[in-house]
């Protein structure tokens, strides 16, 4: 058997065997920790409906007033972009979003009053914030979730605070993080690709490029300028020098098969796609007070929209706030280990470039 034929009836057994499903959890399920232990060792999405309904958050963080007057003094890093897409592949470039340092008034005043021809805010640092520049908000929300705690042996990483507009969109990654996601405001919306078909989505690598916004605010011409690497600190800048003369670049997914319909009909085919396989890709909604386990390196896009009236959220927010909690994935798990021999797999039938990364790990440990 070749290997894109071996490829596509990996993918058919892993469907057979509940890959390619999502586990709903309600809150009269006796053990939590018992069901996230199981799904993380089956590498398994699971939705916790209204989970984080008593949440402390659910009622502050809708409350502009007490919002401003809380985060009164901090100023935050927001990305800005033209088009909602930050950190996306726009023309075969990946763009990195501008970043502007703002009082955290100014930032809700602008997400509130924005129009379909305004700039796009979203405040999407994922630096522990929430733990940092937004701590004044951390006691709103648990300090960790405890049944997380003890299935993967540890606090999180990472704490981080999601606040922005309706036209921010998040392009397909992964992260190898397992993730926790609570949905304080709005509704996000995923877009799923398990590791035993994340292969597919041609990952390659881009050179990167910086938005920029219009000099003359009269005109609304954005442009991209190109990001370098410093030899000398290994910082990113938009300023070549003498010690920064080499082009950033950053491996991403090129295929998007929710919204490209040729995009579709090749990742169909690389993975052996029939309509008996069942949906193309796993879509969840996740509302106010529900929370996501998002399995380490399942692929997911990640749109958002403004509650509805009557469901608690924020009314004067056009868009979404959720909070997500990091915890370290286990690099020793079969999961890792089978998704790395995917890829290189893949890499070898011309499915994705070559990944630099699992090639050093080998030469590292020979």
């Amino acid at each position: 058997m070749e290997a894109a034929a071996a490829l596509q009836k990996h993918c058919k057994t892993a469907r057979s065997l509940g890959s390619h499903a999502v586990h709903e959890v309600t809150l009269d399920t006796a053990n939590l920790e018992s069901i996230l232990a199981k799904n993380c060792s089956r590498n398994r999405v699971t939705v916790f409906r209204q989970y984080a309904r008593d949440w402390d958050a659910l009622s502050t963080f809708v409350d502009r007033d007490w919002l401003e007057r809380t985060m009164d003094t901090v100023c935050v890093d927001v990305a800005v972009t033209e088009n909602g897409l930050a950190d996306a592949v726009v023309d075969d470039v990946f763009c990195l979003p501008a970043e502007e340092n703002l009082p955290f008034k100014d930032f809700i005043h602008r997400i509130s009053t924005e129009t379909e021809s305004d700039p796009v805010h979203y405040y999407q640092a994922q630096n522990n914030n929430l733990r940092e520049e937004c701590a004044a908000l951390f006691d709103q929300v648990p300090a960790s979730i405890d049944f997380a705690d003890k299935v993967f042996g540890s606090s999180p990483e990472a704490v981080n605070f999601w606040c922005g507009s309706h036209r921010a969109v998040t392009s397909f990654h992964k992260d190898h993080y397992e993730n926790l996601y609570a949905v304080i405001s709005g509704t996000k919306t995923f877009h799923l690709i398990p590791p035993t078909e994340s292969w597919a989505l041609e990952e390659r690598t881009f050179p990167t490029s910086q938005y920029t916004p219009p000099m003359d605010h009269h005109t609304s011409t954005w442009s991209t300028t190109p990001m370098f690497i410093d030899a000398e600190t290994g910082a990113m800048t938009t300023q070549a020098s003498k010690t920064a003369t080499t082009r950033m670049k950053t491996r991403w997914c090129s295929l998007d098969p929710t919204s490209n319909p040729k995009h579709a009909e090749i990742f169909a085919k690389r993975i052996g796609h029939t309509p008996k396989s069942g949906p193309l890709f796993l879509t969840v909604t996740l509302h106010r007070g529900d929370m996501l386990y998002l399995p380490a390196l399942w692929a997911h896009k990640v749109e958002q929209r403004a509650g509805v009236d009557g469901d608690g959220s924020a009314s004067w927010l056009k868009g979404a706030m959720a909070v997500n909690y990091w915890y370290d994935m286990d690099f020793s798990s079969p999961a890792f280990v089978m998704h790395s021999f995917l890829r290189r797999i893949a890499a070898g039938v011309g499915c994705m470039e070559p990944d630099i990364d699992i090639e050093d790990s080998d030469d590292e440990s020979d």
